[in-house]
């Protein structure tokens, strides 16, 4: 197994076990209405005010858009793309 591979299992478990602990919040509580945590929730917005720096635009909303995605989601695009590195740098 290469480290590769390793990084992509530890990203889908992280996110496994995120889903369902948020899972399992959601339903303690009485109203159902609670959203799935995000990087912004994580970490301070002081840190990602770089984004309003971004020039180009379509970069800016990529950017916007990844930092607002469920971060159960993020982990998991995360551990298909190592697991897809671990495929090109096998030997490595």
């Amino acid at each position: 197994m290469s480290k590769w591979s390793i990084l992509g299992g530890l990203c889908f478990a992280a996110s496994a076990v995120l889903l369902l602990f948020q899972g399992v919040g959601k339903m303690m509580k009485e109203d159902y209405t609670t959203g799935m945590m995000t990087l912004v929730d994580v970490v301070e917005k002081k840190y990602l005010s770089w984004i309003d720096g971004i020039n180009v635009d379509v970069a800016r909303q990529a950017a916007d858009y990844v930092v607002n995605m469920p971060l159960y989601q993020l982990l998991f695009a995360l551990g298909i793309l190592f697991f897809i590195f671990s495929m090109f740098f096998r030997g490595k």
